[in-house]
């Protein structure tokens, strides 16, 4: 038999018509357009920072010409505040052009004040999350509750820890890296 003989039936994998995939983390209109909204925000958000950056270095100027140091500082310390905001941001657009995508804020337990083992698979998500060094630092939310730094709080008879969820933190941001049962 030849090549040009040779016939192959294309049998359908699914038989059905898929439903589109629905979530309750994602506005309607798609990943693609939630990520683009993201970015186009957070570039808004940057240009107002670097417009204020520009005015706390003519208050830095004027402060010295006028020879008010404590105002010089005060100026000084806006700047440093929006030159932080400026490069938070450039993280968070970094993180979301190579695929993560912000969750909803939850309390969120350090990495270095949990409790939880996690699958080895979660600690290979874990090291490659780290190696990117696209976040501040790494955290889990397992419906525990948490202080803003991430400290547990302690509630009687509450204990979740269900469903864990590793995420990493870009300024108060979260991104989803892994989750287990």
């Amino acid at each position: 038999m030849t090549t040009q003989e040779q016939t192959t039936e294309v049998i359908p994998a699914v038989s059905q018509e898929v439903p589109p995939v629905r979530s309750f983390i994602f506005p309607a209109g798609g990943i693609q357009e939630y990520a683009a909204g993201l970015l186009e925000e957070a570039s808004r958000a940057e240009g107002i920072a670097r417009q204020r950056i520009d005015e706390a270095e003519a208050g830095i100027l004027a402060a010295r010409n006028a020879k008010e140091p404590r105002q010089e500082h005060r100026w000084r310390l806006r700047k440093a505040r929006r030159l932080r905001e400026v490069e938070r941001t450039e993280r968070f657009c970094n993180a979301i052009r190579e695929g993560y995508l912000p969750i909803p804020r939850m309390p969120a337990i350090r990495l270095d004040w949990t409790q939880q083992l996690m699958p080895p698979e979660i600690l290979g998500c874990l090291a490659e999350a780290k190696e990117s060094g696209l976040f501040d630092e790494f955290r889990i939310v397992d419906g525990s509750d948490a202080y803003p730094g991430g400290y547990p709080r302690a509630r009687r008879g509450v204990t979740y820890k269900r469903d864990p969820i590793l995420v990493g933190m870009v300024g108060n941001e979260m991104f989803p890296i892994g989750w287990w049962r």
